[in-house]
């Protein structure tokens, strides 16, 4: 079930700020935190 921690158009995806520290809870790497993350953006594209 998704949960949504905050909309925030552009959060700091820093190692120890929140956005990574709620990815490493749920069991993700920082590493795959921000492969996920450029993947998505690939994915969408422009526009």
């Amino acid at each position: 079930e998704p949960f949504v921690l905050e909309a925030n158009p552009n959060p700091n995806i820093g190692a120890g700020e929140d956005f990574a520290l709620s990815a490493a809870a749920a069991g993700m790497s920082y590493p795959d935190l921000l492969e996920q993350v450029m993947s998505l953006a690939l994915r969408r594209g422009r526009g």
